[in-house]
């Protein structure tokens, strides 16, 4: 059962950037570390040929500061901008992913929410036309079974992008039955469409709900 209709088919995408942006930082920061290793072996190597030079009794050379000492400072100020940087991504992060469950979460209970008020519609609607008759009474019985099958086999978020009138006109057409949108007029989503001017609802114009012969003026 295809509730979205053809002017609703939008494709939902979970956003990306974020585990993007953290990749690129971490292969950045991972380039940096190896630099900065690289750099200090090779300042490693230049001590240990000094230490040797000097236990030899060769002449040293003395620079006005020590290399090591400024590598030492200038690698942990390195350190330690990756790190706070990575700290701001982590936050980054940890903010798109709420923001992302919330999305799913608000989708889930709008969803939940249409498809309980088109159960409570079409049950209403399969009622109605049932009647008295033992005819009737057994059709009634196998299209509810049959409208609790669809719901329950839909899932929740099928819902959650179209509108009740929508989900309720795929649903009736699916269980051969008529919609009687005079049934629904005073409901909170009917008096929605009818405020709201929603293109194509019954509810939008009134007078354009059609009324029956018996029914009075």
């Amino acid at each position: 059962m295809t509730l979205t209709p053809p002017d609703l088919e939008t494709p939902v995408h979970p956003p990306t950037g974020a585990r993007c942006s953290v990749e690129v930082m971490e292969a950045r920061h991972s380039g940096v570390l190896q630099e900065l290793a690289e750099i200090g072996m090779e300042h490693a190597r230049v001590g240990l040929g000094n230490a040797l030079r000097e236990a030899a009794g060769r002449p040293v050379p003395r620079p006005g500061a020590d290399p090591q000492l400024g590598y030492a400072r200038v690698a942990r100020s390195v350190r330690q901008t990756l790190a706070l940087e990575a700290k701001f991504r982590e936050g980054s992060t940890a903010r798109a992913e709420k923001a992302e469950t919330e999305r799913v979460a608000e989708r889930q209970a709008r969803g939940e929410a249409c498809k309980s008020d088109v159960r409570e519609a079409v049950e209403q609607l399969i009622e109605t036309e049932a009647g008295e008759s033992r005819e009737g009474l057994e059709r009634a019985e196998r299209l509810l079974d049959d409208l609790y099958e669809r719901l329950d086999d839909a899932p929740d978020e099928d819902f959650a992008d179209v509108s009740v009138r929508q989900a309720i006109e795929t649903i009736c057409r699916d269980l051969g039955l008529t919609p009687d949108w005079r049934l629904w007029a005073d409901e909170a989503w009917a008096r929605r469409e009818a405020r709201e001017g929603a293109p194509g609802s019954p509810y939008a114009a009134p007078s354009a709900l059609v009324i029956a012969d018996d029914d009075p003026p």
